[in-house]
């Protein structure tokens, strides 16, 4: 069962991390003693070496850029990645060279959690190993499809871009105005927060307020038409705690009875979302609940929405 997709929260996946790290501190302390030697027999046994970070991450540069622009708190990194489990039971790569994955770096924006601590570390041009010890990632937490409770990850990370939020929104709105060209959406109203509002079928009953309450069918996709979400029938509240911002602009335009689109930037809809790596988990992680919402970070989106009921 997929969960609704039309509200930002944090996730529960990291606030169970957090409690499960502190659950009792010898627990915890014996965690960390684990997998540094798992970590450290690792290189021994491979002949290899890397160096310790305070937080428990080890790493190795690979390829070190000079000049390359620092990675500071709230910075949104573009990055390609290869990653694997300590046992090799698991691998994931990026596999479009033309769009590497954006991620936001500050507390509590990535799984694994160890991978700020790791780019914290970089510039723009550089590549590093990470070995990323499981408190600093998954925990306890295991997937039969993908790797273990308790899962080391190796991470090769090469920095492409680093970008400030603010310099995204020029991005993202090109793309949605190249999309609104090739699909001939001439009808389209464009609104200066950046949404963009299109009526699919005219509705002529009631306009939502502030804290009504509304039934919708609704669809949710990015721009290339893949399909994130939909739901038939979703009973909702009208005000900024259950939608996100661009949603609850577009229904207070609505008419009952309404079938419209919303196309809207990351800034007005799920912003920097939490980045899961790897990204094939992050389906069950959302069926299992650990996490809200399953859009990508910095990615516009586009909702269909049918009005059904206004309460």
């Amino acid at each position: 069962m997929k969960k609704l997709q039309l509200y930002y929260a944090l996730p529960l996946l990291l606030i169970l991390f957090a409690i499960v790290s502190c659950d009792t501190e010898s627990a915890y302390e014996q965690r960390v003693e684990e997998d540094d030697n798992r970590i450290k027999g690792f290189l021994a046994e491979n002949g290899l070496d890397a160096e310790r970070h305070s937080s428990g991450v080890y790493y190795k540069a690979l390829n070190e850029e000079s000049g390359g622009e620092n990675i500071r708190a709230g910075d949104v990194v573009s990055i390609y990645y290869h990653m694997t489990t300590l046992d090799s039971v698991y691998e994931e790569m990026t596999t479009d060279s033309l769009n590497p994955i954006k991620l936001h770096q500050y507390n509590s924006s990535m799984v694994p959690t160890g991978l700020i601590d790791g780019l914290s570390m970089m510039s723009t041009g550089d590549k590093y190993r990470f070995y990323i010890p499981s408190y600093l990632a998954y925990d306890h937490y295991a997937n039969n499809s993908y790797f273990n409770a308790h899962a080391i990850f190796i991470m090769d990370i090469e920095v492409v871009e680093v970008e400030e939020t603010d310099d995204l929104l020029d991005g993202e709105m090109e793309a949605i105005n190249n999309y609104i060209e090739e699909h001939n959406l001439d009808s389209i109203e464009s609104f200066s927060s950046g949404l963009q509002y299109m009526v699919l079928e005219e509705g002529d009953g009631d306009q939502p307020s502030e804290n009504n309450q509304v039934k919708l069918n609704y669809t949710l996709r990015y721009l290339d038409g893949t399909e994130v979400d939909e739901h038939d029938e979703v009973v909702s509240q009208v005000n900024d705690k259950y939608m996100v911002k661009g949603l609850l602009e577009g229904i207070k335009k609505m008419h009952e009875g309404e079938t419209a689109m919303f196309i809207m930037p990351s800034e007005i809809a799920f912003g920097g979302s939490v980045a899961i790596l790897p990204t094939e988990v992050r389906e069950d992680l959302l069926d299992d609940g650990l996490i809200k919402y399953n859009v990508l970070p910095f990615t516009p989106i586009i909702y269909e929405i049918e009005l059904v009921e206004v309460r």
